[in-house]
């Protein structure tokens, strides 16, 4: 852990990456390579995973749980495909994967970088 780290209530760490905050709204990344982002929001929502590589990101869910977002130093992405499901997505701890459950008995799977489907899982109907 690094020693700015220390005390933070908030923190997550992937793959040799991590992130701290004092707030939940403003944070410091720091990827495996040592470069430091500093990312920041204003909507009211949750960090629920930190994804590790040359461009880190912080995936957040709305406070309703409707709204799933990827949060990097160039910007901010709505990942659509994992959002407004019956729960809260999962986000892998290592790779860049995200999985929701869309509807009931119906989970996607796929990239928090791209924003691409990679498995459906469970019935169509």
């Amino acid at each position: 852990m690094h020693e700015e780290a220390r005390g933070r209530f908030h923190f997550l760490h992937s793959a040799g990456t991590q992130a701290w905050s004092r707030d939940s709204r403003t944070w410091t990344v720091r990827a495996a390579d040592g470069a430091v982002d500093h990312l920041a929001f204003r909507e009211r929502a949750e960090v629920i995973g930190l994804v590790p590589g040359s461009r880190p990101a912080l995936v957040t869910v709305s406070r309703s749980g409707h709204l799933v977002r990827s949060v990097r130093s160039d910007g901010v992405r709505t990942l659509t495909r994992f959002s407004g499901g019956t729960g809260e997505p999962t986000v892998h701890p290592t790779r860049p994967l995200i999985a929701a459950e869309v509807r009931p008995g119906r989970i996607v799977v796929g990239d928090v970088t791209t924003g691409r489907v990679q498995f459906l899982i469970g019935g169509v109907e």
